[in-house]
């Protein structure tokens, strides 16, 4: 079954959640979870234009994780529930926060923008 999943920033209020999916199930979330503790190798080598994610779901990741590079992150699915983020969660944070009826929450702000830094490439994304 497919459960789209978001990258969402906690360091601004309301919570800053990316428009593009990050994830299209569940078993997706370990890949996620790797991407955020390798951050800031990540963010760097998108920076510099060495890193060209091939599917959409991993440069919709990246380009989040470029723009919010310390922020406290938080992984939250189409349904409002939020996951771990922490590599070795073998379970889902249970909670729901501010759910709508079914979709992703109206509380937060979406995030649109994906773009290298100025003077850098972006014909590959």
């Amino acid at each position: 079954m497919s459960t789209f999943l978001y990258l969402e920033c906690l360091d601004h209020t309301p919570g800053i959640i990316a428009e593009g999916e990050s994830g299209q199930h569940l078993s997706d979330l370990t890949q996620i979870r790797l991407d955020i503790a390798n951050r800031e190798q990540i963010v760097k080598a998108w920076e510099a234009d060495d890193f060209h994610p091939a599917d959409h779901f991993h440069r919709n990741t990246v380009c989040f994780l470029s723009a919010h590079p310390s922020c406290d992150l938080a992984i939250v699915d189409e349904y409002g529930r939020e996951h771990s983020t922490h590599l070795d969660a073998w379970a889902s944070v249970s909670a729901t926060r501010s759910s709508t009826s079914g979709g992703r929450t109206s509380r937060r702000t979406p995030w649109r923008i994906c773009a290298r830094p100025s003077g850098t490439s972006s014909a590959r994304l």
